[in-house]
């Protein structure tokens, strides 16, 4: 075994027990607790949570343990934005199960601008990169061609010219949903709000919003289209249209929030007046006044799904997996109102 039992006997806490209790061979404990392959992700957590729960202790064998550096561009951390903190939380945690330790690299506006490479890519220091949130296009074509001499992931994001393999949320497919809910609920004059170019995440809901209205002969007017953040992923307030679109389709509950002040602000009333959806079920999207119909983004799915596929790089796995798109749902809250 690689794994190795820490004063485990004074407790009479073995893997033999763990593993006697669940059902399973020690084997199987052992693999679950080294992070190694071979267990289901349902089993490993109930292996996990009866370890801590008994008290039993391990250490991983630090020969096989790999370092995967999780670079994010500073703007996804700023601006009170935690979703991209809690994916990243999620992702170190889930690492580990792959005998895999993240360490996080924060990439500055001026890093990213000038197309330099953290010094953390260079010197033999990591095994594996995840990208997580979008960088520009340049900067992938930048990782592509510098030869960095490590396997690396896109997480939150992809990039169709460099090829890189990623995993995502499925933003068209939620943003379907939502759109069709608010036309299921009389609306038909319906906004977009965000800067569709800003990420591959953002475009992708925009294009669900797009399909649903289309599927349903419903017109768009471009000036419903609000753009909420600038060139370089600065949010910011822009012109609103006038009349306004009864509902709106939010590219994410933190952009949501900010909407609903701002229309309170201006005298509107969600949703007497208009009718809110976000995207992401996370910036206390459950305890806004009214509560906010959003599309509930499974962030441990994208954590496991990335945390397998550059473990499995990292081991030596050659075939492509291009897109992994993982699911979540819809939670109908109070944002939204029947038009009439």
């Amino acid at each position: 075994m690689t794994d190795r039992e820490i004063n485990n006997d004074k407790k009479g806490v073995s893997m033999r027990e763990i593993g006697s209790r669940l059902g399973v061979s020690a084997v199987t404990v052992s693999k679950a607790l080294g992070g190694k392959p071979g267990v289901s992700d349902a089993m490993r957590a109930k292996i996990e949570a009866l370890a801590r729960e008994l008290g039993y202790r391990y250490e991983l064998n630090s020969r096989t343990c790999k370092d995967v550096a999780i670079l994010v561009p500073a703007h996804f951390f700023g601006q009170g934005n935690s979703f991209y903190a809690s994916l990243c939380s999620k992702l170190v945690q889930h690492l580990t199960r792959f005998n895999c330790y993240g360490v996080l690299s924060i990439l500055s506006r001026e890093e990213e601008a000038d197309c330099r490479l953290p010094a953390i890519l260079f010197g033999n220091r990591i095994s594996g990169l995840v990208v997580l949130g979008q960088v520009s296009g340049a900067y992938m074509q930048i990782l592509a061609s510098a030869g960095i001499g490590v396997p690396y992931v896109c997480m939150d994001f992809y990039d169709e010219q460099s090829g890189a393999d990623a995993v995502v949320s499925d933003g068209l497919y939620g943003s379907y949903r939502l759109t069709s809910h608010l036309i299921r609920k009389g609306h038909r004059r319906i906004g977009f709000l965000g800067s569709i170019r800003a990420t591959s995440s953002i475009m992708d809901r925009y294009l669900g919003y797009y399909k649903t209205m289309l599927q349903n002969d419903l017109p768009i007017d471009p000036a419903w289209i609000v753009p909420d953040r600038d060139g370089q992923g600065v949010y910011q307030a822009f012109p609103l249209p006038d009349p306004l679109p009864t509902a709106f389709v939010c590219n994410c509950d933190q952009m949501a929030m900010l909407f609903q002040k701002r229309l309170e602000d201006l005298g509107y009333r969600v949703p007497r007046d208009v009718s809110l959806v976000g995207f992401d079920d996370f910036t206390h999207s459950a305890s806004l006044s009214p509560t906010l119909t959003t599309f509930a983004v499974d962030q441990d799915s994208l954590a496991i799904e990335t945390a397998r596929m550059i473990s499995g790089k990292i081991n030596g796995a050659q075939d492509s997996k291009g897109r992994v798109v993982t699911g979540g749902r819809v939670i109908y809250r109070q944002s939204v109102r029947q038009f009439v």
